[in-house]
């Protein structure tokens, strides 16, 4: 499914990443109204820099050693179990859809579909679980760009366009995309190299 996905080219360009993400989404009429951007645009911006910040913690405790950097990752261990526990009932509770591939980037997204397609233009709600053990949702709005059909065993690839992103929840979602897309490079690179 990797190389599918890599095949097909996401609006806005610049760098992307694949991964295996619950994602749910819906159409809507139209494009929605500022003020619901707005209030979308905060929610996610909060969100996703609590969840870079949390990444930025885990890799600065990784790399110092000293006592209290110790007794922090323990604490941190303890708080992380919790929070996963606390995330597995709450997955539980709000039914995350089934992850699928997909392959993003701070303009687009792009996904197999089996089920309902949606057509070339139209409006789509769309629910991204970058994290999932923190149930919650990145939430989009984008436009249909393209489906490519597949056989009948693949579905179709959706294409989508980003809509209505505040400059800062795209450059914190480019950061992210950036993050990803190096660990997966330093996977590959250690994978090769142990094999």
């Amino acid at each position: 499914m990797t190389s599918q996905l890599a095949q097909g080219e996401l609006p806005g360009g610049g760098l992307a990443c694949e991964d295996v993400l619950p994602l749910r989404w819906q159409t809507v009429p139209g494009r929605p109204e500022e003020g619901v951007l707005l209030r979308v645009n905060e929610g996610n911006e909060v969100l996703m820099r609590f969840l870079v910040t949390l990444d930025d913690h885990q890799n600065r405790l990784a790399e110092d050693l000293s006592d209290v950097a110790l007794e922090l990752s323990r604490i941190e261990s303890k708080v992380n179990l919790l929070l996963e526990l606390v995330s597995q009932v709450l997955r539980q509770e709000i039914g995350m859809p089934e992850p699928r591939p997909v392959r993003f980037s701070g303009g687009g997204l792009r996904w197999p579909e089996t089920d309902e397609t949606p057509v070339p233009g139209q409006m789509l709600e769309l629910a991204l679980y970058l994290y999932p053990a923190y149930p919650r949702p990145l939430q989009l709005f984008g436009e249909v760009t393209a489906v490519e059909r597949g056989d009948e065993e693949d579905g179709a690839w959706v294409t989508v366009g980003f809509v209505g992103l505040s400059a800062s929840v795209r450059d914190v979602l480019e950061k992210i995309v950036f993050r990803r897309h190096r660990r997966s490079v330093a996977q590959r690179r250690q994978d090769r190299d142990e094999g």
